[in-house]
């Protein structure tokens, strides 16, 4: 069921589009209820409502992360580009760039 679901959302743009919004505002949703929970913390509570608030605090950025991973995901995206101009290089600078390729 999940599967035809999934390409259900794929096989349309708009399906796509919608399906991440949606997810988008369920993990801004996870987020907000994490600093809620961690925020109604009592001052006076015991070890056993702190351990469980961090805990559920935890788990709401955890979802987060799985909704939205590029906004709130542990690893970040690194685009890294460049451009080679062979026809000004010298036969040198070339060698040195094959020898770095083959590491």
């Amino acid at each position: 069921m999940r599967r035809q679901i999934q390409l259900w959302v794929e096989g349309d743009p708009i399906h796509t589009e919608r399906d991440r919004l949606a997810r988008q505002v369920a993990a801004e949703t996870a987020v907000d209820k994490a600093e809620k929970v961690r925020l109604d913390i009592p001052k006076n509570g015991s070890v056993g409502q702190v351990a469980e608030a961090r805990e559920l605090s935890f788990y709401y950025r955890w979802l987060a992360s799985k909704l939205n991973p590029n906004s709130y995901g542990d690893k970040l995206a690194v685009m890294h580009k460049v451009e080679i101009d062979p026809p000004t290089m010298t036969d040198a600078q070339l060698a040195a760039l094959a020898v770095g390729a083959g590491r």
